[in-house]
């Protein structure tokens, strides 16, 4: 990451932490209260990225438990969603397709693994409009392509190495845009309306959100004094 991601990374941190704190005083907004596990989501995905992509550039071997444990988590929740509908719908075939265990998935070789996740994508994409009763949401979706491709470029290292920076590298700038709109364009919007109810959460989440630039300081320059006026015809 570089100092601007990074300064936002530790805001993000922040507004988890308000968000934490504060989830009684939300919880009545159903919007907020989902907006609230997508952002988290995001900033889980973000975390593991940037901890693969340090890992990558000190020569160190990724450790990619954690971004395997965030894509079962979007796989399962994508099957549980597909079986539902398949259920409802008397759909044998499409059933079959996401009956297994997340002990299933988990114990599979890394080939399998992102198998499973791609199946998952495509059932779903194909079902999108069927599903968003059941769920299923582009914010969800969107989640699940972007651990499947940061899980794929971790576990193919070090055969591409540098192909895989550049999809960490894309995969991370998109993550923090998203990140940055769901922020400005949602959470933001829906949070003042807790100003008078919950008037400590605003304001403690107002104050998360300003990023601190911990970048280089100019100084300005100190102004030059200006000389006293010389008044002729007087002598010491």
């Amino acid at each position: 990451m570089n100092s601007k991601q990074n300064n936002k990374l530790n805001m993000y941190l922040t507004v988890k932490a308000v968000l934490t704190d504060h989830t009684a005083d939300y919880q009545t907004v159903a919007a907020f209260v989902d907006q609230a596990k997508v952002f988290n989501g995001k900033l889980d995905t973000i975390t593991a990225i940037a901890q693969a992509q340090e890992a990558d550039r000190k020569g160190i071997t990724v450790d990619k438990t954690q971004l395997q444990e965030l894509l079962i988590d979007s796989v399962m929740i994508g099957a549980g969603i597909v079986r539902a509908f398949a259920t409802v719908t008397k759909q044998a075939d499409l059933k079959a397709q996401v009956s297994f265990t997340r002990s299933d998935v988990d114990h599979g070789t890394d080939t399998q693994i992102s198998t499973r996740a791609g199946l998952v994508m495509s059932l779903t994409e194909s079902n999108a409009t069927a599903l968003k009763a059941y769920g299923w949401t582009a914010d969800v979706a969107a989640e699940l392509k972007n651990r499947k491709e940061a899980y794929d470029a971790v576990v193919s290292a070090p055969r591409q190495s540098i192909g895989n920076r550049k999809v960490l590298t894309d995969t991370l700038a998109g993550l923090f845009d998203e990140t940055d709109a769901l922020l400005e364009d949602v959470l933001d919007a829906l949070a003042l309306q807790f100003e008078t109810s919950a008037p400590t959460f605003t304001a403690e989440y107002e104050q998360a959100r300003n990023v601190v630039n911990h970048g280089t300081r100019h100084v300005k320059p100190a102004p030059t004094p200006t000389p006293a006026p010389v008044v002729k015809g007087l002598t010491a």
